[in-house]
């Protein structure tokens, strides 16, 4: 949004600060500037002039010889505009002056006659599009006075960052309101005073409000007898200098408008409104509508449109139509100012790919109670810029006004807040000047309604917001919070609670970095996608996929919450894993030709409760995709594999305090339909699962476009929490040597080497009685062949047996290995390999 200094100044009654202090003060109000700039650097190098004498070109029947007087000195032009006369006031663009087009003016010879400089048209002065003839100045302005200072941008603009819960602050009075509150001076709001003429509007034209639940309120003015043409140069200069371009005085009235008070408008030609009448209603089946960009749009039934007796003529808040538009040769105008419900806006505008400024400020919430005075503001500068008569009155269809909030204020609380005592009558001074009338009071605080443009204020932190952006947050002090250390002044509740945050957060940090410093990119993504997203990370199991059809799903991952106000079908429900996102970023990724990519998310999915209530899970998810070593001349290149994912949980897991005892691992088989049944693979830390990983099944990249092996794991954060071992145990170096054994088992072929190994490391009754341990399981070879028969396979493990009071006896190490292999045979059906 940009803002003029001088256009600000119209409405504040006492002077304003510079221009560098009144920025910082609109950035402490909330409204950051962001940019500064000075429009009257685009008219460098050109000054109004009067023409002294005027004599036709020795050479050129068309072209003129002038010398103007630029109030020190005469200079000769050659201009061949048919309006330049003797006594006339231009502007003059001297040597070296820059065009708009880019064009550097330079001294030139025009057919043999010297010209040093040119005569400017609206067009070369960037006020529009006419070029008929030169710009005419009024005699009243001096020879000599710079362009800008004639045109009114000799100003300063500020380029403000608003947010969106400030839909008021799109216009210069919102602005000048805040400012005008901040310094203590009083609002001077612009007169909407209207002569009117001629018959009632309701002889000249008819509203119908068929939809009063999207457009709760439809005014509209007429005005009559007007001649379009450009706008007085003062007005096309300072839309300009705010970003918008001239079109004609019609046009560029309703801009004015919209950047004065912040209420959109639009302007129908009535002549081509059949029947003269408005209304406002849904598109219906099939109806189309060429819009003012020259597109014809399919309008869809959820759109609202201004229709006339048998056509859509605009898309409603968005923009207006082709068939209404107006021209030069408009005669009857009528003025549209309407409040439109937000929703319906903001879908009709990504619907047809659309941002305007009109559905850029209904988006976030205009103000009901401001359209018929904006339909008047402009129907008075109408009659004032293009000769009109209007009508008497205002159709205005407003069934049901728009209540607005009444919360209420302590004076205390606002102390509480803010760490600053503020006297209840400034706080309540403040709310007054920002337009919150006061509906109770009482010693302890004050009950007020909220302004019309400010629905947002619900609650009393709001106001307390309010009040402190105004008195300046600057005077807020900087003070450490009070503690205290007393027993028992701490709840064990909330103790216990801000210990597991702590817990929380530290799992986090170390779960952040040892992603990073495995490769993996953080990414952030929106936690809604559309449904053929989540369809299709379960298309295995819906395709009956070999591996995936067995068991029925153990969460309902294929049922996702649906949103009530999408932004659109793409993001209409809530994911239900976090690699239905990642899946998609990597799918991004290669259409832009990056083919190499890691990735991990720190987020949450939903899933629906039994209850109707959503369940959130926050977790950790990462994907691989291409090469993972990208090769050279003294390493062979090597694409991601399963092994890749398994190393990175590994090290997340190791980030906690979680290692190999710990953990388990399990084939998934149909659990995880998502993933490539020879390699999904569940995680388990003392029996409690955490996670899943492997390769991402066939039919599900191919649902996402990607053609190469991808990888993935994910890991909840809720069950890392509850195992993590943030504190190291410490174990004394070794006195004793251990003594080390090989053990070579045959087992079932489903049997996993994690199980077999976690056997291994529970204490046996031999252990116990010599006082012994397993201090260390490492699986080192994997066989399979004829030797040991079909559906099995051998396991060689290096079992490291270690005593802390002396050295195991050969005699003892054999027990303890029998031992082992005796809970193997029994519980595995394991035999010793020979």
């Amino acid at each position: 949004m940009k803002v003029s200094r001088a256009w600000l100044a119209e409405y504040i009654e006492g002077p304003l600060p510079p221009p560098d202090d009144l920025a910082e003060r609109l950035t402490f109000l909330g409204l950051e500037v962001e940019a500064i700039e000075r429009p009257g650097d685009a008219y460098e190098k050109r000054v109004v002039v009067e023409v002294r004498q005027c004599s036709p070109h020795p050479q050129a029947d068309a072209l003129r010889v002038c010398e103007v007087f630029d109030g020190t000195e005469l200079i000769q032009v050659v201009c061949g505009a048919p309006n330049v006369r003797e006594g006339g006031h231009y502007v003059l663009a001297r040597p070296g002056a820059v065009l708009p087009d880019g064009t550097t003016l330079a001294s030139a010879e025009i057919r043999g006659v010297p010209s040093h400089g040119m005569l400017l048209s609206p067009r070369e002065l960037g006020l529009g599009d006419d070029h008929s003839g030169l710009l005419e100045v009024g005699e009243g302005v001096a020879p000599g006075t710079t362009a800008a200072h004639f045109l009114g941008v000799d100003d300063v603009v500020f380029v403000l960052g608003v947010t969106p819960n400030r839909p008021d602050a799109l216009s210069h009075i919102g602005v000048a309101r805040d400012l005008a509150a901040a310094l203590e001076l009083p609002l001077r709001l612009p007169g909407t005073d209207v002569e009117e003429a001629g018959g009632p509007v309701e002889e000249a034209a008819t509203l119908r409000l068929e939809d009063a639940v999207r457009c709760p309120r439809y005014s509209a003015r007429v005005v009559e007898s007007i001649a379009v043409r450009p706008s007085p140069p003062w007005l096309a200069a300072r839309l300009l200098a705010c970003g918008v371009r001239a079109i004609n005085n019609v046009v560029d009235v309703t801009n004015y408008v919209l950047l004065e008070l912040g209420q959109p408008l639009h302007a129908f030609d009535l002549d081509r409104v059949e029947e003269s009448t408005v209304v406002v209603r849904r598109a219906r089946e099939g109806e189309t509508l060429r819009t003012l960009d020259e597109v014809e749009r399919r309008l869809d039934p959820d759109d609202l449109v201004i229709a006339d007796a048998s056509r859509p003529i605009a898309l409603a808040g968005v923009m207006g139509g082709a068939n209404s538009e107006v021209h030069s040769e408009t005669r009857r105008v009528l003025i549209e100012s309407a409040y439109f419900e937000p929703t319906g806006i903001r879908h009709t505008a990504r619907r047809h790919g659309l941002h305007t400024e009109a559905s850029h400020r209904f988006e976030r919430g205009a103000d009901p109670e401001i359209t018929a005075i904006a339909a008047s503001r402009a129907a008075a500068l109408l009659a004032e810029f293009a000769g009109g008569t209007v009508r008497a009155g205002v159709l205005d269809a407003y069934p049901t006004p728009i209540p607005t909030p009444t919360p209420r204020l302590r004076w205390e609380r606002t102390t509480q807040v803010l760490g600053l005592a503020i006297p209840p009558a400034r706080q309540k001074a403040i709310l007054g000047r920002l337009g919150f009338e006061v509906v109770e009071e009482d010693a302890e605080g004050v009950r007020v309604r909220a302004p019309s443009f400010r629905t947002e204020m619900e609650r009393e932190i709001d106001l307390i917001e309010e009040v402190a952006r105004v008195y300046g947050l600057e005077h807020v002090p900087a003070t450490l919070p009070r503690l205290s250390v007393e027993e028992g002044t701490l709840p064990a509740e909330r103790a216990a609670a801000a210990l597991e945050r702590d817990r929380r957060d530290e799992v986090v940090r170390r779960l952040h970095l040892a992603a990073r410093a495995a490769g993996l990119l953080e990414v952030v993504n929106y936690s809604f996608l559309s449904p053929e997203e989540v369809e299709a990370t379960l298309a295995p199991a819906k395709a009956g996929a070999p591996g995936s059809e067995a068991a029925p799903l153990e969460l309902p991952w294929d049922r996702p919450i649906r949103i009530a106000n999408p932004l659109s079908a793409e993001q209409s429900v809530m994911r239900t894993l976090l690699l239905q996102s990642l899946l998609s970023n990597l799918r991004r990724n290669l259409r832009a030709g990056v083919e190499d990519l890691g990735l991990y998310e720190i987020g949450r999915d939903y899933l629906p409760g039994p209850d109707g209530i959503a369940m959130e899970h926050e977790r950790i998810g990462g994907v691989l995709m291409g090469r993972r070593c990208l090769g050279g001349w003294n390493v062979a290149e090597r694409q991601v594999e399963y092994w890749d994912a398994k190393g990175i949980v590994e090290a997340l897991l190791a980030a906690v305090g979680l290692d190999a005892p710990q953990v388990t691992w399990a084939l998934a088989g149909a659990a995880r339909p998502w993933l490539h049944p020879r390699s999904g693979t569940l995680v388990a830390v003392e029996g409690r699962p955490v996670g899943w990983l492997g390769e991402v099944h066939p039919l599900v990249r191919e649902r996402f476009d990607l053609p190469r092996e991808v990888v993935a794991f994910e890991l909840d954060l809720d069950a890392l929490v509850a195992v993590a071992r943030l504190l190291p145990e410490y174990r004394g170096v070794p006195r004793f040597p251990p003594v080390l054994r090989d053990l070579a088992v045959v087992v079932d072929e489903a049997v996993p080497a994690g199980m077999v190994a976690a056997l291994l490391r529970e204490p046996t009754k031999e252990a116990a009685r010599l006082g012994a341990r397993v201090a260390e399981v490492r699986l080192f070879d994997v066989y399979r062949g004829e030797q040991i028969g079909p559906g099995k396979k051998s396991l060689a493990f290096a079992v490291r047996y270690q005593a802390d009071d002396r050295t195991l006896t050969d005699a003892e190490a054999a027990a303890l290995h029998q031992a082992l292999v005796a809970r193997l045979a029994s519980e595995l059906g394991a035999e010793l390999r020979r």
